[in-house]
């Protein structure tokens, strides 16, 4: 009686330590995300107190440069594809010197409206998958980062840019990208923007689907203008089974494209939204 009286005081002993571990666990990478995002609020606060023209950062000054830019190509045109009228884009007070003092490999900022997102754009110089685990202040955990690989060019010069983010129950990152499933939202919000410190780009929205998990960069080749029309026109079969196409945007292997990555609930699939630029 007493040897199972001492097992069952051991195995109590076990799952409370067991528990205690599970708990310990659990009570630190909730922190560790929690900072995470309130970091994030922090810096969205910021980029978004926007108060006349005193409030005009380096960001700022780009994107006014971009659409002055713009609005003299189109005037000078003559050829009526190229006098599609530009979105206004949305200002942003941003403070390069400080994002880059947080974290050396922010590099942009994306903002896409009809979604939460409105994050820093980071890109690690050797690893691809840290930002995948990690966060902007090196911490281990989730929500991580919105990134890009070192494949894809800081200066968005690539054929198709691929951008990832964690599709996080909380909402935050890349989660409200699942917005797009909801038609109105995909007739209704077109646009996507990234703001560098020497350029704002105006993406226009004309696909959101359901894809496999292939690693898009590794399956396709994006060298050339035919590569990139091949792939356009795998994906968009993909688009028009899985999702929606706004067929009234011109994108051709010419173009230049943002993909905007994130899970779903079946590991096999990734949800894409993606956007042809359109103020070249």
């Amino acid at each position: 009686m007493e040897n199972k009286t001492n097992i069952y005081k051991i195995l109590c002993i076990i799952l409370l330590i067991i528990l205690i571990t599970v708990l310990s666990i659990w009570g630190y990478t909730t922190l560790v995300e929690k900072s995470a995002v309130d970091e994030y609020h922090k810096l969205q606060q910021s980029v978004n107190n926007v108060s006349g023209t005193d409030a005009a950062s380096d960001g700022q000054s780009a994107q006014a440069d971009t659409q002055a830019d713009t609005e003299n190509t189109t005037a000078d045109s003559t050829d009526p594809a190229d006098t599609q009228e530009l979105p206004d884009i949305p200002q942003k007070n941003i403070d390069w010197d400080e994002l880059k003092s947080i974290n050396s490999d922010i590099y942009a900022w994306i903002y896409v409206p009809g979604t939460n997102i409105d994050y820093p754009v980071l890109q690690h110089p050797t690893d691809d998958s840290y930002y995948l685990s990690h966060n902007m202040d090196g911490s281990k955990g989730r929500p991580g980062c919105i990134y890009t690989e070192k494949a894809n060019s800081r200066a968005f010069t690539d054929y198709n840019t691929i951008i990832y983010g964690h599709n996080m129950k909380s909402g935050a990152m890349f989660r409200t990208l699942h917005n797009f499933e909801d038609s109105t939202v995909f007739d209704t919000d077109k646009y996507v923007y990234i703001y560098t410190q020497d350029k704002v780009f105006i993406y226009e929205i004309f696909a959101a689907y359901t894809s496999d998990a292939s690693h898009i960069l590794h399956k396709y080749a994006f060298d050339s203008a035919e590569h990139m029309q091949a792939y356009l026109d795998d994906a968009l079969k993909q688009a028009v089974n899985n999702g929606y196409v706004r067929k009234n945007v011109n994108v051709t292997g010419e173009s230049a494209i943002v993909t905007l990555s994130t899970c779903t609930s079946d590991s096999s699939e990734r949800y894409l939204v993606q956007a042809v630029l359109i103020n070249e």
